[in-house]
């Protein structure tokens, strides 16, 4: 059974991912190639899906976990495109 992150863990996280983001927006800035900047895309895309994934994790382990209907709700707005 996986650790449920802390709410400072995952706010750590969004902070890193704030730094990722910066990044790929210079990446465009300067021009950089199409490849390059998407492939940091791609990462900062599953650094997200992670943070949300933690937080799911915590809804569903914590001390008050919400009930199904509203886990459901949850999930789906995230997988929505």
């Amino acid at each position: 059974m996986s650790r449920q992150p802390r709410p400072e863990e995952l706010v750590e996280r969004l902070h890193k991912i704030e730094g990722q983001v910066r990044g790929v927006s210079r990446m465009v800035e300067r021009g950089e190639r199409c490849q390059d900047i998407l492939t940091q895309v791609a990462a900062a895309r599953a650094a997200l899906a992670a943070v949300a994934l933690g937080l799911l994790d915590s809804e569903l382990h914590g001390d008050h976990p919400a009930g199904a209907d509203a886990v459901l709700a949850a999930v789906e707005r995230l997988v929505r495109l």
